[in-house]
């Protein structure tokens, strides 16, 4: 056999292996976004009391209440933008797995849904911290934008190199 068929062998096998564990991830989030969902019609429509007492909700790691209705509005609100964040993280990583395991990983589209990944990132570090705002525990730590920001800027050399490649393939 020639290095050709190797090579196309074990090519084959490694994308064989990004489609299963593409579809296996993608299978948990789903499993996560029907979880997240119960959680806050749980909340929202008062489930919560049919849990064990030493069920508690927590939002942020100062925010815990045991039902939906000890909660303030503003705190209600912004746990609501969390989960809703949460979600559309949700959706944003399933379709990034099935472009993965489409085979397409350095896409336009790959790029946006990294860069929106990041954003979601920075967003949720404000939501968490006007909840932490919301019961007076003002700690501020700069580790998540920064890691928001950074993931930003990979997308941003990513679609720059994919522009390169792309200006490289159509020079003659």
């Amino acid at each position: 056999m020639n290095a050709t068929g190797i090579n196309s062998k074990n090519g084959d096998r490694r994308l064989n292996r990004i489609r299963i564990f593409s579809r296996i991830f993608q299978l948990l989030i789903v499993i996560y976004a029907v979880l997240v969902c119960l959680l806050v019609l749980a909340c929202w429509f008062g489930w919560v009391g049919m849990l064990p007492h030493s069920t508690k909700l927590v939002f942020s790691e100062h925010q815990t209440f045991a039902a939906p209705f000890e909660m303030p509005a503003p705190v209600l609100a912004l746990a609501t933008a969390k989960y809703g964040l949460m979600m559309f993280c949700a959706l944003i990583l399933y379709r990034l797995f099935g472009l993965y395991g489409q085979g397409k990983y350095f896409t336009a589209k790959n790029i946006t849904y990294i860069r929106f990944l990041g954003y979601y990132v920075v967003v949720d570090w404000i939501v968490n911290f006007l909840l932490e705002s919301q019961a007076h525990y003002m700690t501020i730590i700069f580790t998540q934008p920064v890691t928001g920001l950074v993931i930003i800027f990979i997308a941003w050399i990513m679609d720059e190199g994919r522009k390169i490649k792309e200006e490289q393939e159509l020079t003659v």
